[in-house]
C-alpha cells in the first residue's frame, strides 16, 4: 500500500462511491462533511489541539463530550 494524501484519498473515496450516493441522495451530504472534515479536522485533531492548549484530560474529556451532546461549538 502507498502512501496517499488524505484529501486525494478522500477524492478517490467518493468518487468510488458516487453512484451508490446518489441513489441514497447522500452525495452532496457526504462532500460537505468530508469537505468540513479535512477543514476543520474530527474529533481526533480537537482533542490534540485542547489538550495542546493546557487542558487536562478529564477537561479534554468533557468538552468533548459538550460538543458531541449538541453544543457543538
Amino acid at each position: 500500500m502507498r502512501e496517499t494524501p488524505a484529501g486525494a484519498a478522500l477524492d478517490a473515496l467518493l468518487e468510488h462511491t458516487n453512484a451508490a450516493l446518489d441513489a441514497t441522495g447522500d452525495r452532496d451530504r457526504a462532500r460537505r462533511a468530508l469537505t468540513a472534515l479535512t477543514g476543520h479536522g474530527g474529533g481526533a485533531r480537537r482533542q490534540r489541539d485542547l489538550h495542546r492548549g493546557g487542558r487536562d484530560l478529564g477537561e479534554v474529556v468533557r468538552e468533548c463530550a459538550r460538543i458531541t451532546v449538541g453544543d457543538g461549538t
